[in-house]
């Protein structure tokens, strides 16, 4: 937390603060304007609630549901109200109790009623229903994280400012080996640091730069005619 709100002050003795009590114990702050955006954010949480069935019954009989969303609910009310006049006005619940059909569930406000109705859907031909039991909404999924695509391979480089000299090689070892060669001769060549694309050019193998002038130099005093072209390093094979 000091990390994220690097203004804390250090604690020091107070003769009056403002407090909240919370299971008993007090919760403190040097102000009423604190205290009171402490003693909210714990309610929020405190009031946080879980997911919630949309559920209705009738009290003559057993009949009843529960659903995901209200208007599955209130549909299925007004589907069978002029029959069963005193379902109740589709209310929350935290728990229903679920049977399932060839992974359907079918939820209802209570044990009786899922009863009831799975004695029902049973009674067709080949239907088959699991038993009855208490069930809380699962809550929504979570989207799966996108996994960050690996870090392209970057070339490491080192070159002169006040002359075309420098290389790039696939490792930073290579390139710090090259520079301390040169070091004496080229004071002025800089770290060796990482670049996407270099330019290269092939002889027996490439030989790269991290510019155009750099490698062009390069290629001509190596006496050599491919052209200089940009180059990335290839992702490495997965084992």
């Amino acid at each position: 937390m000091i990390a994220q709100v690097r203004d804390l002050v250090p604690c020091r003795t107070a003769y009056s603060v403002v407090c909240f009590g919370l299971a008993g114990a007090p919760h403190c702050a040097p102000s009423d304007a604190i205290c009171e955006a402490l003693r909210g954010s714990v309610q929020d949480r405190a009031t946080a609630r879980p997911p919630m069935w949309w559920c209705t019954h009738s009290n003559a009989a057993d009949v009843g549901a529960c659903k995901l969303q209200r208007a599955d609910c209130q549909g299925f009310r007004s589907s069978l109200v002029a029959r069963q006049p005193d379902l109740q006005d589709c209310y929350e619940a935290e728990t229903a109790t679920c049977f399932e059909i060839a992974g359907e569930p079918h939820c209802a406000p209570s044990g009786a009623i899922c009863d009831a109705s799975r004695a029902r859907a049973t009674a067709r031909p080949g239907a088959k229903a699991t038993a009855c039991h208490a069930r809380r909404v699962q809550p929504e999924p979570a989207a799966p994280a996108v996994p960050a695509r690996p870090a392209a391979p970057m070339w490491w480089c080192t070159d002169s400012r006040s002359s075309d000299v420098g290389i790039c090689k696939p490792t930073r070892g290579d390139c710090e080996a090259f520079r301390s060669s040169l070091l004496e001769r080229r004071h002025d060549l800089s770290e060796c640091h990482e670049v996407a694309s270099a330019m290269c050019f092939e002889a027996g193998g490439p030989h790269c730069a991290p510019s155009r002038e750099v490698c062009d130099a390069l290629r001509e005093a190596s006496h050599q005619t491919a052209p200089c072209r940009a180059r990335t390093l290839p992702a490495p094979t997965k084992k």
